[in-house]
């Protein structure tokens, strides 16, 4: 039976119309809004300045190929993994733990490469400046194999104090995209590039400040006097780090006759005669490709000329991405980072599932209401689980996309369906991408 046979046994018959018939009432709640929309457009409307999107003053996609200013990102991404948890906390803490002559080692490194690099000098406090506070940050750096290669200590300072028009003016700075990864390594595999890794020491300190920033003193390493710094260039933390790194390196790249993609302005290349080189920034990870090995090495010593580096050779990780190249073509994957994801929600030894996500088990809503729960882990492992999907492993985009849904109010349904994704990684965390 079609809603169209559908009638109403009670009707009343109206203008000679038989009882029974289906009577169509007058659609008055449409023809009312319609009658309040032309009412509205009658009258004077209220209109509002255009507001400016402080965060395209410069357009990194700009039509205009010799434009002078680009921009990278702020993200303390290093060349090999960080694990989560894997170092200390504060200095207090460091100082306390049997590691100390390591991380002192790698403090005192630090402090010499800022002043080796100028980055800032003692001054008196001006009568108006607010200095921000700063903080020292610790970890471990390990290998592809999860090996400890380096305690790092960084001097980081406190940007979220930095105040909007006195401190800092625009902060927009991208990074290199996966997807732009990936497609050159694609096309590495096929045309047989020459592939090597570089790593700028202390990108963030060669950057210049345009703004007056003022900052106390290396915390737990003052000179006794009430001294602070006047920051003269960027420094890790700084909202304008990344952009004020990016610009050096847009500037320097063009100097030596590099023009960055219009897809991705972390992407450089610059074509020879017989063949050319392409750059891929990641604040201070460079993946470097070159058709022969002589252009490899012409590429290297031109960022040699610019920066203090640090050369890598062939590439095994970057951005938590590690890199193996064989005679069958190149695989991409992040066995390392999903067995410390594991490791670090105790699933470890979880027994493995062949799907992410149960076929007999639809995804309801939280029945328990709208009450958002973030007093879990939830919203922090699906973050990392996407981080996964989008570089390497896109057979769990659907599942991570359909749990980040109920991001805002997970029920212990949906707990349950985020372990089962842990579970298949568990199964086939060796899996990636061949090109």
């Amino acid at each position: 039976m079609h809603e169209s046979d559908v009638r109403e046994p009670n009707a009343e018959s109206e203008g000679g119309q038989d009882k029974g018939t289906l009577k169509k009432k007058p659609n008055l709640k449409r023809k009312r809004v319609n009658e309040e929309s032309e009412n509205e457009s009658d009258a004077p409307q209220r209109t509002r300045g255009k507001r400016v999107d402080y965060r395209h003053l410069n357009d990194p996609f700009s039509e205009d190929e010799d434009e002078d200013i680009n921009v990278v990102a702020d993200i303390s991404n290093e060349t090999f993994s960080v694990a989560a948890n894997d170092g200390v906390a504060s200095l207090k803490e460091a100082r306390k733990s049997d590691e100390w002559p390591e991380w002192e080692k790698a403090i005192k490194a630090e402090l010499t490469q800022l002043q080796k690099m100028g980055t800032w000098r003692l001054v008196k406090k001006p009568q108006n400046a607010i200095p921000i506070a700063n903080k020292w940050v610790f970890a471990k750096k390990r290998n592809k194999q999860g090996q400890l290669t380096k305690y790092k200590a960084r001097l980081v300072a406190k940007g979220y104090a930095q105040r909007p028009g006195y401190d800092y003016i625009e902060t927009h700075s991208p990074v290199v995209r996966l997807k732009t990864i990936r497609l050159i390594l694609a096309i590495a595999a096929i045309k047989g590039l020459v592939i090597q890794q570089m790593d700028v020491k202390g990108a963030y300190l060669n950057g210049m400040l345009d703004e007056r920033v003022y900052m106390h003193q290396p915390k737990g390493f003052e000179d006794g006097t009430d001294r602070i710094c006047e920051l003269l260039k960027s420094l890790y933390g700084l909202k304008q780090s990344g952009r004020a790194w990016n610009i050096e390196f847009d500037r320097a790249m063009r100097r030596h006759g590099f023009k960055r993609l219009r897809s991705d302005p972390c992407a450089y290349i610059r074509k020879e005669h017989d063949g050319f080189a392409i750059i891929t920034v990641w604040v201070d990870n460079l993946l470097l490709f070159a058709t022969s090995e002589s252009l490899m090495e012409k590429m290297k010593a031109d960022i040699r000329t610019e920066w203090e580096t640090t050369d890598l050779g062939e590439p095994s990780k970057i951005i938590g991405i590690e890199i193996t190249r064989s005679s069958n073509g190149i695989f991409i994957g992040q066995k390392a980072y999903i067995e410390s994801i594991l490791r670090r929600e105790g699933m470890e030894r979880a027994n493995p599932v062949a799907m992410p996500l149960d076929p007999g088990s639809p995804l309801l809503p939280n029945p328990d209401g709208n009450e958002g729960d973030q007093s879990n882990s939830y919203a922090r492992v699906l973050g990392e689980l996407q981080f996964v999907a989008n570089a390497t492993r896109p057979d769990i985009a659907y599942a991570v996309s359909r749990l980040a849904s109920y991001t805002a109010n997970p029920s212990l349904q949906h707990v349950g369906a985020l372990k089962r994704v842990l579970r298949y990684l568990q199964g086939t965390k060796e899996y990636g991408i061949t090109y």
